[in-house]
């Protein structure tokens, strides 16, 4: 810990700190894949088994890797932060790149596409939480909020432009060249973690003495012994699971229902991620003038009634506009 205070006060200030731009960048280049990622997969499953209930699963399957949070906790406690984002940034760019170049040749199969959706998830559980205790690393504390909210701001801008990019390159070539354009991306991360100085953090005293095991399973038994913490995660995982069945339905909708080509599913989720941004600057303005409660209701009824309207609807500019207003919505 002490180390990790000496490392912020030699940080230079946030205008001229290149390590926190090259990081955030890397990250930047890595969103925009994702954004055709998310295209992408569910295309080639139902092109693969013209069935929804194939791209569900693999969705389930990826998001499996939130219930492996203690251990990415401690994997980030114990080891080097550093090897451990490289190792996830190449290990994402071979799953991608494969799943790409398989499909590309017409030998993916739905077996190889559940174990790559499952690596990749675990892989980017183990990248997301290296990566939230790596800024502190990177920048003096005065500018850690302003790092955050930049890597976060250019999370909303990936989604707003990334789809529509995504959608136009998969309209043009196979989608399989969308995964592994994709898997450049994490390459391009990959590199710009190599030309980090992130040191290998102190492990803390109490830490000293213990296996890996004995860490997780600590973590495991605090989460269920802590009613808060528990109710919190719990509600977490229902709500990733409601979110991650509607996205996988909606490209599945947009395409087979709608019928809408590559690039208009694009357009659609772009339009959504527009709304996503204007919804972040919103709801600050709007906790002056009402309460959480209110805004949270509001929200929640808005949302589900947009869901529901957006799978009774077939025409591009209906589906672009219920998918905004759950964007907008999801962000308030």
């Amino acid at each position: 810990m002490e180390d990790q205070v000496r490392q912020n006060k030699e940080a230079p200030d946030f205008k001229r700190n290149v390590q926190v731009f090259r990081f955030i960048g890397g990250n930047l280049v890595s969103f925009f894949g994702d954004q055709i990622y998310f295209i992408a997969l569910p295309l080639i499953i139902l092109a693969i088994t013209n069935s929804p209930l194939s791209m569900g699963i693999a969705a389930a399957v990826e998001k499996l890797a939130v219930l492996l949070q203690p251990l990415a906790g401690e994997l980030a406690d114990r080891l080097s932060r550093k090897w451990l984002l490289l190792f996830c940034d190449f290990g994402r760019f071979i799953v991608m790149g494969v799943m790409g170049f398989l499909h590309i040749i017409g030998n993916l199969t739905l077996w190889e596409i559940y174990t790559g959706a499952f690596v990749f998830g675990v892989l980017t559980q183990i990248y997301n939480t290296c990566q939230f205790a790596s800024i502190p690393a990177l920048v003096q504390e005065k500018d850690l909020q302003l790092a955050n909210s930049i890597n976060s701001g250019i999370f909303q801008t990936a989604v707003f432009i990334g789809p529509g990019v995504g959608g136009l390159l998969i309209s043009l070539f196979n989608p399989g060249v969308g995964l592994i354009l994709n898997s450049l991306t994490f390459l391009f991360g990959f590199v710009m973690v190599l030309s980090l100085r992130l040191e290998s953090q102190v492990r803390l005293k109490e830490k000293e003495g213990r296996s890996i095991l004995d860490g997780i399973q600590e973590g495991f038994q605090f989460v269920l012994t802590q009613k808060p913490i528990l109710v919190t995660n719990l509600a977490m995982l229902i709500s990733v699971f409601g979110t991650t069945l509607f996205l996988t339905m909606l490209v599945v909708h947009l395409k087979a229902a709608a019928e809408l080509t590559a690039i208009q599913i694009g357009w659609v989720l772009s339009i959504g991620g527009a709304a996503s941004i204007i919804g972040s600057l919103s709801t600050s303005k709007l906790k002056k003038h009402f309460s959480y409660r209110k805004i949270l209701f509001t929200a929640g009824f808005t949302g589900g009634l947009s869901i529901v309207l957006f799978g009774m609807s077939e025409h591009l500019l209906t589906l672009a506009v219920m998918n905004a207003v759950g964007q907008l919505r999801h962000q308030s």
